[in-house]
C-alpha cells in the first residue's frame, strides 16, 4: 500500500506516486528543453536560486514544497544535458555478447532468403529498424502516407507483437501463461535481432507495458513507463530529441496508456471479433500520440493517414510475427523459413500496394513547418485531454 502513502499540506494532498511522476515529468523537460531550445548556464543558474528560494519560504506546505522540487527537477535536467558528453546515437553492442552481432547478420540473411524483395528489407526494417536497404521510393511512399513510424523499431512495435501472442496463446493455455510465454518471446526477439541500443530500449518499454498493464494499476504503468524513460534519457540524454525510435516508444506507449482506455469505452458497443477491434484501437492510439512527432520529422502533413493507418497497422503484429518466424525456421531449416516467409510476403505486400496506392492520389499530403514547440504542445494537450476525458469515463 505504499503508492497510497500522502504528502499533505494546508491546500493540497499528493500521493507519493502523483509527486514521483511530476518529478519525473520535470527532469524530461528540463532535458527537452536544454536540447530542443537550449538553456543557458545563466538560466540554470538564476532558476536553481528561485527553487530554492520557494523551498526556503515553503513554510512546509506541500502544494509550495513540490513547486521548488519541480523547478529544481527541471535544473537539473537541463545541467545533465549540457554537461553530457555523448554521442548523438550510440549503437554499440554490451561487452562480451559480439556473438550477437552475427546471429543478427545470420538473421537478416535468413530473412532475405527466405522473403522476395523488397518485402524483405520492408520486413528487417520494422522488425529491426534497418532502414538502409528500404528502396528510397518506398520509404517516400510512407512518408506520404504517414506510416514512416512503423519502420522505426520502438515499444509500440515490440508490444503489438508480444500482444499477438499472448491474443493466440490464450485459446490453448491459461493467461497468466501465455503472458509469460510473450515476455520469453519479447526477450527473444531482442537477442536474435542483436541487442542493438534501439532494440533494448523498445524492448524495455514493451516489457513494462506489459507488466505494468497486465499485472498493475494505470498509475503504476504510467510511473514505470516514466520512470524507464527518465533513467534511459538520464544516461543519454541526447535521445530524446535526436533518436526518433526512442521518441516513438515513448510516445506510443502514452498513447496506448491514455488514449486507448477512451477509444475503448467511445467504441464499447462494437463487436470485437478474434480481438480485432482491440488491435485496431492500440494502433489508433498510438498513431493518434505519435501524430506531432511525424509532422516535425516529415514536415508534411498527411490527408491520408487515417485511412492508411486503419488499413495497414492492424497488420502489422502479424508480419511482425511471421517475418520473425520466418527468418527464425530459415535459421535451422530454410524451407521452413521460405513456408512461413510466404504468408508473411502476402501480408506485407497488402500493406505495401495500399500505402503505395494512397500515397499516389492527389494531394495525398501537404507540407508545412512543424518545430519543436508545437510537438511539445500538441503532447501537452493530446495527454491532457485524453487524461480528463478517461477520468471522466471512468467515474460515469
Amino acid at each position: 500500500m505504499e503508492n497510497h502513502k500522502k504528502i499533505t499540506g494546508t491546500f493540497t494532498t499528493w500521493h507519493k506516486s502523483q509527486v514521483l511522476f511530476y518529478l519525473l515529468i520535470a527532469f524530461i523537460a528540463g532535458v527537452f528543453a536544454a536540447s530542443a531550445v537550449g538553456v543557458s548556464a545563466i538560466e540554470i543558474s538564476a532558476l536553481l536560486i528561485f527553487g530554492l528560494v520557494v523551498l526556503i519560504f515553503s513554510k512546509r506546505r506541500a502544494d509550495i514544497l513540490l513547486a521548488g522540487f519541480l523547478v529544481l527537477t527541471f535544473v537539473f535536467g537541463a545541467a545533465r544535458f549540457n554537461h553530457a558528453d555523448l554521442p548523438v546515437e550510440q549503437e554499440s553492442q554490451p561487452s562480451g555478447i559480439a556473438v550477437l552481432n552475427i546471429l543478427s547478420s545470420k538473421f537478416q540473411e535468413s530473412v532475405n532468403q527466405s522473403i522476395p524483395e523488397p518485402n524483405a528489407s520492408y520486413i528487417n526494417g520494422i522488425l529491426l529498424g534497418a532502414r538502409q536497404s528500404i528502396p528510397k521510393d518506398l520509404k517516400e511512399v510512407f512518408n506520404r502516407t504517414s506510416t514512416t513510424h512503423i519502420l522505426a523499431i520502438s515499444g509500440y512495435n515490440i508490444t503489438v507483437i508480444a500482444d499477438a501472442v499472448l491474443a493466440g496463446l490464450v485459446f490453448c493455455m491459461r493467461r497468466r501463461y501465455a503472458f509469460w510465454v510473450s515476455v520469453v518471446v519479447i526477450i527473444l526477439f531482442t537477442l536474435l535481432t542483436g541487442a542493438s541500443a534501439s532494440v533494448v530500449r523498445a524492448a524495455i518499454m514493451g516489457l513494462l507495458f506489459l507488466f505494468a498493464s497486465g499485472y498493475g494499476r494505470l498509475y503504476d504503468a504510467k510511473n514505470s513507463i516514466v520512470l524507464a524513460g527518465a533513467v534511459m534519457i538520464y544516461f543519454n540524454p541526447r535521445v530524446l530529441v535526436f533518436n526518433i525510435g526512442f521518441q516513438l516508444s515513448f510516445l506510443a506507449v502514452l498513447g496506448l496508456l491514455y488514449i486507448y482506455p477512451v477509444l475503448k469505452h467511445l467504441t464499447i458497443k462494437w463487436p470485437d471479433i478474434f480481438e480485432l477491434k482491440e488491435l485496431a484501437l492500440m494502433t489508433v492510439s498510438a498513431q493518434i500520440a505519435v501524430a506531432p512527432l511525424l509532422a516535425h520529422y516529415f514536415r508534411q502533413f498527411s490527408l491520408v493517414s487515417l485511412p492508411a493507418n486503419i488499413l495497414v497497422l492492424p497488420f502489422v503484429p502479424a508480419v511482425m510475427l511471421l517475418g520473425f518466424l520466418s527468418g527464425l525456421g530459415g535459421l535451422i531449416f530454410l524451407p521452413l523459413g521460405q513456408l512461413i516467409g510466404y504468408v508473411a510476403w502476402a501480408l506485407s505486400l497488402y500493406q505495401i500496394k495500399v500505402i503505395q496506392f494512397l500515397a499516389a492520389l492527389p494531394l495525398a499530403s501537404l507540407s508545412f513547418s512543424f518545430d519543436w514547440l508545437l510537438v511539445a504542445l500538441a503532447c501537452a494537450l493530446l495527454i491532457f485531454a485524453a487524461y480528463k476525458l478517461k477520468n471522466k469515463y471512468e467515474t460515469i
